[in-house]
């Protein structure tokens, strides 16, 4: 799961919590969480991911060059990616609990019943 986010985007910390969560979660159910800070400097981020006790490991897209590479406009935007590396699913806007689960089903990390 790779999440763009920025330490001033309202709705990506609004949707901060439940990727915590789900980081939480994926060592137990087989996939990993990756941040993504994008617009963002290097402090802001640290100072933002002490703040909200982030659990996952965070690039910083200081160029812009991931951001582009996978065609967003800016954060929040999530994209579930399954072991060979495959997008199966992508959230461009806030995720929510419901739209997480259906896409870690696509990915086969979540059973499908």
């Amino acid at each position: 799961m790779l999440n763009f986010f920025a330490s001033w985007c309202d709705p990506c910390r609004d949707e901060m919590p439940l990727i915590n969560e789900l980081a939480a979660k994926g060592d137990k159910e087989g996939y990993r969480v990756l941040g993504v800070a994008v617009e963002d400097s290097r402090a802001a981020v640290l100072e933002y991911s002490k703040e909200a006790n982030l659990l996952f490991p965070i690039a910083l897209d200081l160029n812009n060059v991931v951001k582009r590479s996978y065609r967003i406009f800016g954060p929040p935007a999530t994209f579930f990616i399954d072991d060979q590396g495959v997008i199966r699913d992508m959230v461009l806007g806030p995720l929510t609990r419901e739209r997480a689960v259906e896409a870690l089903k696509k990915t086969e990390f979540l059973p499908k019943n």
